[in-house]
């Protein structure tokens, strides 16, 4: 088991969209799920829903999964690096990383 990569474990709050993303592992790879949605996403957002799949840590950042639109059911390349025990960059992109954008979150 690698503690380090364990890291990223917990929840997370995602000021942009108002919501709380939990991540776990299962099986050596990292997921996260939408746990709460602040009041104004509630009919955009649904709770429970899964955010990102299938991530696995490199040493570096967990990637190599997927990040499911919640909205539109469409996925994404996703890569997290851990900035700083408080705060998770998330990467998202199709395809190419140079088309990218990135969200802040912070533990909560």
């Amino acid at each position: 088991m690698n503690r380090s990569a364990d890291l990223i474990l917990g929840r997370w709050f995602f000021p942009a969209r108002e919501s709380t993303v939990e991540v776990y592992q299962e099986r050596g790879r990292y997921f996260g799920r939408i746990i709460a949605v602040g009041e104004a996403y509630k009919a955009k957002i649904p709770e429970n829903q899964l955010l990102f799949t299938n991530l696995v840590y490199n040493g570096k950042e967990w990637s190599g999964g997927k990040l499911i639109h919640p909205s539109t059911g469409t996925s994404y390349d996703v890569a997290i690096q851990l900035e700083n025990p408080q705060t998770l960059n998330v990467t998202v992109y199709k395809g190419l990383r140079c088309f990218q954008r990135n969200y802040k979150l912070t533990r909560k």
